[in-house]
C-alpha cells in the first residue's frame, strides 16, 4: 500500500503545484474555518473532539476547527493526495513524518518556522520544555532542516515483560542487553502438555518502526550521512535478525498478526514483546493482573548509552490562505500548551510533549493508576527520530516483508536484509 501511495504522489506532483487556488473559501459568517483531518477513534477520538470543542469555544481569533476522522494512516495518506488533486486538502493533516517529506515534494506544506518564532510563537521557556527528541523529528534536514510539522501523537518503543515468568526462570527483570534477551527468551520457553499451548519467549509483530529501533539499540545505523543508501544489511543490523533468526529455529521467538501480541501476551504464552508505549492500556486489559509486568527499554548493546526509537504522528499545516494558515497554527500550538498536553496524555495514552507535564499533579495522579505510563516516559531521554527523507514511506515495507521472511522461514537473516536493501536502495535513487 506504501508503494502504490508513492508511486501515485510522484505522478501528482505536476498537477499538484497549483492547487491552493482551487481550495472553497475557509470563512463562515466572519469565522475562519478549518479543518482538520486525524486518524483517531473511540476514547481517543472523543477526547480529541473535547478539545476542538473546548478550542472552537474559547479562542479569540474566531476560528472554527472541524474535525474529520479519515480512517488508518495509509487511508489518510491516500486521502490526502486525493484531496490534494481536487484542489480541496485539509487545513491541518495528521501525518508521519515520511508522509510529510513526500508531501513536500509538492510544495503543499508550510514551514512553521516563521509561526513559531512569530509574535503568535513560543516562548524560549515553550521550546525548552518540549522534548528535544520531539521537535527534531519534524526538522527535516533535505528541506533545509525546516519545520514542517509539530508533534503531536508520539510514543516510544519499549519492552514489554512478565516479570513473574521471568523471575521463574532465575532473571530479576527485563533484559538489558541483547545477549541477555536471547538468554532470557530460551530459558523461559516451555512446551505444552496435553496439547495446550506452551509458553515462549519473544513475540514478534513485523513493524517497521520496531525493526528501526532494534537496529539503532544495537549500534546500527539505516543510512548513509546523505540520506541515499541504506546501512541496515550492515553487521550491526544483520546481528538483531541473526538472533531473532535463531530464537525462531530454537522455538523461543514467534511471529503473530497485527492485534494478537496482546492476547498472548496476556495469556502467559508469550513472555516479551517490543512494541509501542501507546499499546500499554491494552496490555493491561489483556493480563487483567494474573501475574506482574513491566515496560523497560527495549535490549541494548550499551545500556549506559540506551537508544530507542521515537515515533508517532505529527500535524502537518498544507498550503491554502495567510488567514487560514495562521488559524492553522494558532490551534496547533494551543494542543501543544501545559493543560492541553496533560489531558491529552491522560486520556490517549500517547506522552505528554512537555517535560514539565509530569509534575502536574493530574499527570502524577494519572501514573499512580499507571505505573507502567511513567515508565514510558523515563524512556523518552533515550529516543531518536527515524528516518523523513523522500522514499522512506516505501522502505518501511521493504523492512516488515524481511522481517517476515525470517519469522516464515522463508530466508535467512542475510538474504532477507540484502533483498530488503536492494529494494530500499532503488527507490531511495528513484526519489532524487
Amino acid at each position: 500500500m506504501r508503494l502504490r501511495l508513492g508511486v501515485m504522489l510522484a505522478a501528482l506532483l505536476p498537477l499538484l503545484a497549483g492547487c491552493s487556488s482551487k481550495q472553497a473559501p475557509g470563512t463562515t459568517g466572519g469565522k475562519i474555518r478549518i479543518v482538520f483531518w486525524h486518524t483517531q477513534t473511540d476514547e481517543n477520538a472523543k477526547a480529541l473532539m473535547e478539545l476542538v470543542n473546548k478550542y472552537n469555544a474559547t479562542n479569540k481569533l474566531g476560528v472554527e476547527v472541524v474535525a474529520q476522522w479519515q480512517g488508518t494512516y495509509d487511508d489518510i495518506y491516500r486521502k490526502t493526495v486525493g484531496a490534494l488533486q481536487g484542489g480541496k486538502p485539509p487545513d491541518i493533516v495528521v501525518a508521519y513524518e515520511s508522509m510529510v517529506s513526500e508531501y513536500m515534494r509538492a510544495g503543499v506544506v508550510v514551514p512553521l518556522d516563521d509561526y513559531v518564532n512569530g509574535p503568535n510563537g513560543l516562548s524560549a521557556a515553550d521550546l525548552a520544555d518540549i522534548e528535544p527528541e520531539f521537535l527534531a523529528t519534524n526538522r527535516f534536514p533535505e528541506f533545509g532542516n525546516k519545520l514542517l510539522s509539530f508533534p503531536f501523537t508520539k510514543s516510544v518503543l519499549v519492552m514489554y515483560s512478565n516479570l513473574d515468568a521471568l523471575k521463574a526462570a532465575g532473571f530479576s527483570g527485563p533484559p538489558k542487553t541483547w545477549d541477555e534477551l536471547w538468554r532470557a527468551a530460551k530459558a523461559v520457553t516451555k512446551p505444552g502438555k496435553g496439547g495446550a499451548p506452551g509458553v515462549r519467549g519473544f513475540i514478534i509483530s513485523p513493524n517497521a518502526s520496531t525493526i528501526d529501533g532494534w537496529f539503532y539499540s544495537n549500534g546500527g545505523k539505516l543510512l548513509t550521512p546523505d540520506g541515499r543508501k541504506v546501512l541496515f544489511n550492515q553487521p550491526p543490523c544483520l546481528q538483531v535478525f541473526q538472533g531473532i533468526e535463531d530464537l525462531v529455529k530454537s522455538g523461543a521467538a514467534y511471529g503473530v498478526g497485527e492485534r494478537d501480541y496482546q492476547g498472548e501476551f496476556g495469556s502467559g504464552r508469550g513472555v516479551m514483546y517490543c512494541g509501542s508505549s501507546t499499546q500499554r492500556n491494552y496490555f493491561r486489559d489483556a493480563v487483567a493482573g494474573k501475574f506482574r509486568w513491566a515496560i523497560s527499554n527495549i535490549p541494548q548493546k550499551d545500556p549506559k548509552h540506551p537508544v530507542t526509537v521515537l515515533y508517532g504522528a505529527n500535524l502537518a499545516i498544507l498550503r491554502s490562505t495567510p488567514e487560514r494558515q495562521a488559524a492553522a497554527w494558532d490551534f496547533i500550538k494551543w494542543l501543544s500548551q501545559r493543560d492541553q498536553t496533560a489531558f491529552w496524555a491522560i486520556r490517549s495514552s500517547y506522552m505528554p510533549i512537555r517535560k514539565s507535564v509530569a509534575n502536574m499533579p493530574a499527570m502524577k495522579a494519572a501514573w499512580s493508576k499507571d505505573p507502567q505510563g511513567k515508565q514510558a516516559f523515563d524512556v523518552i531521554p533515550s529516543a531518536i527520530p527515524e528516518p523523513n527523507v523522500r522514499g522512506w514511506q516505501e522502505v518501511r515495507t521493504y523492512l516488515q516483508d524481511a522481517l517476515q521472511a525470517v519469522l516464515s522461514g522463508t530466508a535467512t537473516a542475510k538474504e532477507a536484509l540484502d533483498q530488503a536493501a536492494a529494494k530500499a536502495n532503488q527507490t531511495l535513487q528513484a526519489k532524487r
